[in-house]
């Protein structure tokens, strides 16, 4: 059995499927999720050295106090030690530090949520309490 064609009307190859090649630049990866955040290494490697660290991973080491008010000292996992004040960045979030007390730093974060609302989400950093060695 034989299929008649239209004269004039070419058919397809049968091998092209094979001869296809899918280009996916400029285009997103369809598994990756829409709400993760991805950030690359250069970005990352270009912004404050506060706003490369969790919130979580760091410590407040002291609070000062004076004419200027308050100042906080923060160490990063690394070990190095940075001075901070109210109104500054925080965090790999965006956070802002909102109040610095006597005990604690006060962060607020930019949160979203399943709806996609915005919120804000306030972090507390503690200021540890001296150990004692006897």
């Amino acid at each position: 059995m034989t299929t008649a064609t239209a004269p004039g009307a070419s058919t397809p190859p049968m091998d092209s499927a094979e001869g296809y090649s899918y280009d996916p630049k400029s285009r997103r990866d369809p598994f990756q999720s829409l709400t993760k955040m991805i950030k690359s290494a250069s970005l990352q490697s270009q912004m404050p050295p506060l706003q490369r660290v969790q919130i979580s991973d760091m410590k407040l080491l002291g609070i000062m106090w004076g004419g200027y008010g308050y100042f906080g000292l923060i160490q990063t996992p690394e070990g190095k030690g940075y001075t901070v004040k109210e109104g500054m960045l925080l965090g790999t979030n965006n956070g802002v530090i909102k109040t610095i007390t006597d005990k604690a730093i006060i962060v607020a974060e930019p949160t979203l949520d399943i709806a996609g609302r915005k919120s804000t989400k306030e972090v507390e950093i503690l200021l540890r309490p001296r150990e004692v060695t006897e």
